[in-house]
């Protein structure tokens, strides 16, 4: 299940595919990411459910929403949660630790800063 855009730029979104709901209905995340190719994708954001691939990567995806690494972008996706949710300062505080790295903490699009 794959969405993409019209736009000539190669810019779309694709439907990862999770798992599966109690209800035995398949469960999506979408994520942005690049055409390269029939079926091939290059994410360009990491994901927040789907386990196994990280912005970079490229993938081959079927029209089920799996996915197969191609090849391994430059880039480690770990994915945290806090409880209750990470404030601001938490936020502020993972960044300081990954810039160093190279990284950059991808937080939901409302609680991001500026890095």
């Amino acid at each position: 299940m794959n969405i993409e855009s019209p736009a000539p730029s190669h810019h779309c979104h694709v439907a990862l595919r999770v798992g599966v709901a109690s209800s035995g209905k398949p469960v999506f995340e979408t994520l942005p990411a690049r055409a390269v190719g029939s079926g091939s994708y290059e994410l360009t954001g990491s994901p927040g459910l789907v386990e196994g691939c990280a912005a970079g990567d490229l993938l081959e995806i079927d029209a089920d929403g799996l996915f197969q690494v191609v090849r391994r972008g430059p880039n480690l996706c770990i994915q945290a949660f806090g409880r209750p949710p990470f404030d601001a300062e938490s936020l502020e505080s993972l960044n300081s630790a990954f810039v160093p790295l190279g990284g950059l903490v991808e937080a939901p699009a409302d609680r991001r800063s500026s890095w």
